[in-house]
């Protein structure tokens, strides 16, 4: 039986991900040995990196008649989310707005998926409200 002042040999999941990244990151830990400058600077860009890529990849993609209709990453629909997140959040009516659409859009994309007509007229439906949209910037 270990007593309770010999060392633990676990290694916490923190130090499991650095590992992942530096072999050498453990050994160097235990060594006690000095993290350079270099390295320090390297690992803040990397933190950098991940911050902005986390950023991103939290971003609100949910535009769901926009994305059927154009494609997910398309223009006018990252276009139409911008003018989501930038007017509609910021009245009381925009965000009523938003609750019903994300209520009541997957079902009618499911239906537009299934009748060419309803999406043509959806089609034609976004383009207008990005017309619209942009006439009033």
């Amino acid at each position: 039986m270990k007593s309770r002042q010999q060392k633990s040999n676990w290694v916490s999941a923190s130090d499991v991900g650095r590992a992942a990244f530096c072999p050498h990151y453990l050994v160097l830990k235990y060594r006690n040995c000095t993290v350079s400058h270099k390295a320090k600077h390297a690992r803040h860009i990397g933190n950098m990196g991940h911050s902005q890529f986390s950023k991103l990849a939290n971003q609100d993609k949910r535009c769901f008649i926009a994305s059927h209709v154009y494609g997910i990453d398309d223009p006018r629909t990252n276009y139409l989310r911008l003018w989501r997140d930038r007017v509609l959040l910021k009245t009381i009516y925009g965000q009523l707005f938003i609750t019903t659409y994300y209520f009541i859009s997957p079902y009618l994309v499911l239906i537009c998926k299934k009748h060419t007509v309803l999406n043509r007229f959806m089609l034609s439906l976004v383009n207008t409200v990005i017309k619209i949209v942009k006439a009033r910037e």
